[in-house]
């Protein structure tokens, strides 16, 4: 379930990578990471982690500190390739 300090992936668009969920209304995300840029996106484009920000991280850029000290975790899942993959066959079945 999508809430704010939820991590994940955004596999769809240009700025694709690890990402943290500052908010959410109106159906859309707002997101932002390291190679994410901040922006409202669809959930959809979105890969659910089970890691969660802790709940100290309340403002924008102390989620962002916290997701930069989880980044080498995300790392080594993102240089796997069969799970980006993955990510993007999901993305094409969910055009058609």
């Amino acid at each position: 379930m999508l809430s704010k300090g939820r991590v994940c992936v955004k596999f769809v668009g240009r700025d694709q990578g690890v990402c943290v969920v500052l908010d959410f209304k109106d159906g859309k995300a707002l997101v932002a990471g390291p190679k994410v840029r901040k922006r409202a996106v669809n959930p959809l484009h979105l890969a659910l982690l089970k890691q969660e920000l802790p709940k100290e991280a309340k403002t924008e850029v102390a989620m962002l500190k916290a997701l930069e000290g989880m980044q080498n975790d995300f790392e080594q899942a993102q240089a796997d390739p069969v799970d980006l993959l993955v990510l993007k066959a999901k993305a094409g079945q969910r055009k058609q």
